[in-house]
C-alpha cells in the first residue's frame, strides 16, 4: 500500500529527498486536504521511528493541511445536534442501505456508531418542488413493543417551525419511499429535520437518502466532520501551533459551543489551552459519565474554576 510505502522512505530516505515526496503527494490530490492527510500520517509516523524532526518541507505541509482542514468547518448547512440533556457524541454518518426495490443507495444514519446515540439532524433550508422524497429505514423501539415515538423524520415550516410533513421509520431494514405532496405550500421554506432519540441498545436507528425535490445529502457527513476537526487540533499539537495563530480560530467557537462533540472539545482544549491536558483528558474519558463532563467542560471554558493561564483569544478566562 502507498501508506507503507511512504513510512517506509520517511524512516530511510534522506532528509534532502523528503520534500520532493511531499510535493508528488500534494499534487496528486490538489485541494483534498483528507486524501493528503491520510498521506501526511505515515511520513510522520516514519520519522517518529527514526527520532527525527519534521523538516520545514513537510512541517509547512502539515500547517498548511491543519488550516484546510479547521477553515472546512461546515457541511452543506446541515447541522446536528446532541439531545441538549444529554450531549454525547454525534451518530450521523454515511452506510449503504438497501431500498425495498432492491437498489443500495448511500444513506445518512444514525446506527454506524451505536444504536445509543442519538441526535437531530437538520437540513438546509430551501423552497420544496411540487413532490418531495426520500428513502427511509430504521426502527422505533423492539418490534414487539408499540412504536416509541422517539425517531421520526419531519418538513418544518422554516419561519415558525410547524411541523407540515412527517414520518416515522417502517421498522424495517429495508428502505421505504416516502412521498410527500409539497405543491400546496406555495414556495414556503422548509428544512428536513430527522431524530434519533431513542437510547436503546437495539431497534434504535433510522436512516434517510435519495432525497428528491429540493435538497440533497451534505459530501461530508456531521460525524465526519467531528472526525475531521479532531484530527485538526491534534495534528496542531503535533506541529506545535500556539493558541494565537489564526488558522486555530475555529477551535475557539468549538470549545465554547456546549453541543460540541466532547471528543472534539478535548481535542480542542489541549491545543487552545496547554497546561489544561489533564482537564482535556478527564473530557474525553468516555468511562466517566456524560454530564459530570459536560458540565467539567463548560467550566474549563467560562472561568467557573482556577485557570492556570489565560489564552489571548479568551477561550479560558483568568484566575477567578
Amino acid at each position: 500500500a502507498l501508506e507503507t510505502a511512504l513510512q517506509h522512505a520517511a524512516r530511510f530516505a534522506t532528509e534532502t529527498e523528503l520534500p520532493g515526496l511531499a510535493e508528488r503527494v500534494q499534487a496528486m490530490y490538489p485541494g483534498r486536504p483528507e486524501a493528503q492527510l491520510a498521506l501526511f500520517k505515515p511520513l510522520d509516523q516514519g520519522l517518529r521511528q527514526r527520532g527525527a524532526a519534521l523538516p520545514p518541507a513537510l512541517r509547512d505541509w502539515g500547517v498548511e493541511l491543519t488550516g484546510q482542514l479547521l477553515a472546512t468547518e461546515t457541511v452543506s448547512g446541515w447541522t446536528s445536534r446532541p439531545p441538549p440533556e444529554s450531549p454525547m457524541a454525534d451518530p450521523w454518518d454515511f452506510q449503504e442501505r438497501t431500498r425495498s426495490d432492491g437498489r443500495k443507495f448511500r444513506a445518512l444514519s444514525s446506527f454506524p456508531h451505536g444504536e445509543r446515540l442519538q441526535g437531530t439532524l437538520k437540513s438546509p433550508e430551501f423552497v420544496p418542488g411540487p413532490e418531495f422524497s426520500f428513502w427511509l429505514c430504521g426502527h422505533d423501539g423492539y418490534p414487539d413493543k408499540r412504536p416509541g415515538g422517539r425517531n421520526i423524520v419531519r418538513l418544518r415550516d422554516a419561519q415558525t417551525q410547524a411541523v407540515l410533513f412527517e414520518a416515522a421509520p417502517p421498522r424495517n431494514d429495508q428502505a421505504q419511499r416516502i412521498v410527500w405532496n409539497t405543491g400546496s405550500l406555495g414556495g414556503r421554506r422548509v428544512f428536513f429535520e430527522a431524530t434519533d432519540a431513542d437510547a436503546g441498545d437495539a431497534y434504535a436507528w433510522l436512516a434517510f437518502g435519495d432525497l428528491s425535490g429540493g435538497i440533497e445529502l451534505p459530501a461530508a457527513s456531521p460525524r465526519g466532520r467531528t472526525d475531521r476537526l479532531i484530527t485538526a487540533a491534534d495534528l496542531a499539537g503535533r506541529l506545535g501551533l500556539t493558541p494565537d495563530d489564526p488558522k486555530l480560530t475555529p477551535l475557539i467557537g468549538l470549545l465554547r459551543d456546549p453541543t460540541t462533540d466532547l471528543a472534539l472539545r478535548a481535542a480542542a482544549l489541549r491545543v487552545m489551552v496547554p497546561a489544561f491536558k489533564a482537564e482535556a483528558d478527564f473530557l474525553a474519558d468516555s468511562q466517566i459519565p456524560v454530564q459530570w463532563r459536560q458540565r467539567a467542560a463548560q467550566g474549563f471554558t467560562t472561568g467557573e474554576r482556577e485557570a492556570p493561564t489565560t489564552v489571548s483569544h479568551g477561550v479560558v478566562a483568568g484566575s477567578t
